[in-house]
């Protein structure tokens, strides 16, 4: 069962019982560490309580990323990243020392770097939409060839439209057909992400789509943005 600590002196002796994998400055650091995290406000502990603690994991809500992690954390990640898809938040961060037990949830190593004489791996993980591979239909207002209504240079090199899935809009592109329609239907093959947090999907009836020839294809437009893309796959 996943708890949320509030008394800290119950934790305090189960984590530093569990420190063994650290060398000793490093375990010196992550004891102040754990003494302050009462006074941290922007922290929260989570816990797998059964009978006694089984797991620990600190994060902090606003950008997801985890500080301290001790025990059998699988259900405590588990969670995590249904709070994060809850909360719309793209990307789960920790820094480690050790890289495989968080290669088994999906995270991947984004840099290296050593600390105290250990060597930490900063890694992260997407969170995959649960859009992502949904069956839509795409209502096309902007179809292929058009000239686009902001950059009248640009002409639309797929069909754009919007999609309506639970009373939520969402721009979409279609890829795959190289002549104007009125509609489609295929499976959300793509998600851009704006840094204003808004989304457009990308959908085709092709699986088998190569990732860069999608860019070259929606670039007419997402060349002028910031973005990052989740795939499905």
């Amino acid at each position: 069962m996943i708890e949320i600590v509030n008394d800290f002196n119950e934790i305090k002796e189960y984590v530093i019982e569990n420190l063994d994998e650290y060398n000793d400055k490093t375990k010196a650091v992550l004891v102040d560490y754990i003494n302050n995290l009462q006074d941290n406000k922007e922290i929260e502990v989570l816990v797998d309580k059964h009978e006694d603690i089984t797991g620990l994991l600190a994060y902090n809500p606003s950008n997801y990323q985890i500080s301290l992690y001790v025990g059998n954390i699988d259900d405590l990640i588990n969670y995590l990243i249904y709070e994060a898809r809850k909360h719309k938040v793209l990307k789960i961060s920790v820094n480690t020392i050790n890289r495989d037990i968080f290669n088994k949830y999906g995270f991947m190593v984004d840099n290296e770097i050593d600390i105290l004489d250990m060597h930490y791996f900063n890694m992260s993980l997407i969170v995959k939409n649960s859009l992502i591979d949904k069956e839509v239909n795409v209502i096309v207002d902007k179809p292929y060839g058009s000239l686009h209504s902001f950059y009248p240079d640009e002409i639309y090199t797929c069909n754009g439209g919007y999609v309506l899935i639970d009373d939520d809009y969402y721009e979409a592109y279609v890829y795959g057909i190289n002549e104007p329609v009125d509609d489609y239907q295929g499976k959300v093959i793509g998600i851009i992400y704006h840094e204003d947090n808004s989304e457009y999907l990308i959908v085709s009836k092709d699986l088998n789509y190569d990732k860069n020839d999608v860019i070259n294809t929606i670039a007419f437009e997402q060349q002028h943005y910031n973005i990052i893309i989740e795939w499905s796959k």
